[in-house]
């Protein structure tokens, strides 16, 4: 299923978002998200404080290196929760925040897109940091992948 989402750009975070801090697995449904949100047409990014060097082995590692149009890592920028990231991000794909979105599991995540205007959207897998990825700016929080598929659905 296609989504016609108002958003053009999604940025993800990489570690406990997209896969896990080793880089042995994927966050499950992270995939299959990654792929609807690609087949609708909507540009996919990452924003991380993982070393670059670290990212591009992961994204080799599962065969997503083709899926994130552009990345940004903590050693080529600034870390979170400085915007520098987001805003290089930005930039390079050439949207606007209103037209962009992030998805994170910290509250680095919501306080770098909430200072730029960009909503925020937090996934929780473990279900105790909720309130605060809210406080940190989050407009809604997902305990899942299939959370967040229905809710990015909703969004159209």
């Amino acid at each position: 299923m296609k989504y016609k989402m108002k958003y053009k750009l999604v940025i993800f975070d990489w570690e406990g978002t997209l896969g896990d801090s080793l880089g042995q697995t994927m966050i499950p449904g992270a995939e299959g998200c990654l792929t609807h949100l690609q087949q609708s047409g909507i540009t996919l990014a990452i924003a991380t404080n993982k070393r670059d060097t670290s990212l591009q082995r992961d994204l080799i590692f599962f065969g997503l290196t083709d899926v994130f149009q552009v990345a940004r890592s903590a050693n080529r920028t600034a870390p979170k929760p400085d915007p520098q990231m987001l805003l290089e991000i930005l930039q390079e794909t050439g949207v606007d925040p209103e037209s962009a979105l992030m998805i994170g599991d910290s509250e680095s995540d919501m306080a770098m897109a909430h200072t730029l205007g960009i909503k925020a959207i937090g996934i929780d897998l473990s279900g105790q940091y909720g309130a605060l990825l809210r406080t940190a700016g989050a407009c809604h929080v997902v305990r899942d992948y299939e959370a967040l598929m229905q809710y990015l659905k909703q969004l159209d």
